[in-house]
């Protein structure tokens, strides 16, 4: 027995993975062709659910038809009824078959007969998009291909008085399966479509970022005041000079480039995995203290902090150092370990002890990249 178009189409549906703009309108040409074709429809259209006013209202909106126009209904009226006989099948999920009781236009008939489900008390036919007496309105709910709701109606106008046959039932029922899964994998397509788009966009980004981590080596960034404990900050960057094969050490001081010093430090510090700040500075004629925090290596190290606890950290982490006769710690650090400056009984740099801890530091920080 030769199969049918709605077979054929339904076959075709249930074996595609995707459908685009172009195939989608293809289908929607061959559809319109084959029911003018066999039902004499004058007028065709497929409606979706979707927001139909500014308050968030839900109603049907055209997604294509046979009329030119961009329509969209309510399903009630502001006194609770159905605006037309399209929103009652929607709403009530049931395939109409619509003629006049006095085989009348639809449009100018007082009483309706469904010839497909037996439904009575019809709303009224509101629906004259195009300028012809419409006998005919077939009106079938669109499920969702997981069967769980509606995804809208297809409207089948016909300007002949058609009576209702099993094999014209089966045939819009499969046209309304088949189309169902094409409008979905279409929506699919879409939404995949965009979001490559939106990925694409943020790739680009990144690429024209400035601050994207060296491919060679992990770099990190030494921040140390100009009036610091020049004999510190010599341990500190001898110590780092024994991991030159692990990290690219950027100091501060040694930035060159012409232009805006601030900005090419906050680049450095944005685009390094690591940090070391040696926050103290010696403080002249202070009784109570002889060392205090460097605002700028603090400006430093809160880009430092903030980057290793962000949910996608760009900053693995860093270390602050310094002096114990200073005043209170920042409350931004206050959890963070610390390495306090050791110091001997006459003020001297403890080299050897300060030196193995900070080595110490620098291998728990990086041992998970090099072991």
């Amino acid at each position: 027995m030769q199969r049918s178009f709605a077979e054929y189409l339904i076959q075709f549906a249930r074996s595609v993975d995707i459908v685009n703009e172009d195939t989608f309108e293809k289908i929607r040409d061959l559809i319109e062709r084959y029911v003018q074709n066999t039902l004499r429809v004058t007028y065709f259209e497929f409606m979706r659910e979707s927001t139909v006013s500014e308050s968030g209202e839900l109603g049907l909106k055209t997604t294509w038809a046979t009329a030119e126009g961009d329509f969209s209904e309510r399903i009630r009226t502001g006194g609770g009824e159905y605006t037309n006989q399209i929103a009652y099948s929607f709403d009530q999920n049931a395939e109409l078959w619509v003629v006049a009781k006095d085989m009348s236009p639809l449009a100018s008939a007082e009483e309706y007969v469904d010839l497909w489900s037996g439904r009575t008390s019809l709303p009224k036919y509101t629906r004259p998009k195009i300028d012809v007496d419409i006998h005919t309105a077939i009106i079938i709910p669109v499920k969702r291909k997981n069967g769980l709701g509606l995804l809208g109606v297809l409207d089948f106008e016909s300007i002949d008085y058609l009576e209702v046959t099993p094999v014209a039932r089966r045939e819009l029922s499969l046209i309304s399966e088949a189309l169902s899964i094409i409008s979905e994998l279409q929506s699919t397509a879409l939404n995949q479509k965009e979001s490559t788009k939106k990925a694409l966009s943020e790739l680009e980004g990144i690429l024209a970022s400035k601050y994207l981590p060296h491919l060679s080596k992990p770099k990190l960034f030494f921040a140390a005041p100009s009036e610091s404990d020049p004999v510190v900050v010599a341990a500190i960057q001898d110590v780092l000079a024994d991991y030159t094969s692990k990290l690219d050490v950027v100091a501060w001081d040694k930035i060159s480039e012409s232009g805006n010093i601030n900005e090419q430090i906050i680049t450095e510090v944005l685009s390094s995995r690591y940090g070391v700040c040696y926050f103290s500075e010696r403080v002249e004629r202070n009784p109570e203290f002889h060392f205090r925090d460097n605002a700028n290596v603090l400006f430093e190290a809160r880009m430092l902090h903030v980057l290793s606890h962000a949910d996608q950290s760009l900053s693995e982490g860093w270390i602050p150092i310094r002096e114990s006769d200073s005043p209170a710690v920042p409350f931004d650090f206050a959890s963070e370990r610390i390495l306090l400056v050791g110091r001997l009984p006459d003020g001297r740099l403890d080299e050897e002890g300060f030196k193995a801890e900070l080595r110490e530091r620098i291998d728990k920080l990086i041992d998970t990249r090099w072991s």
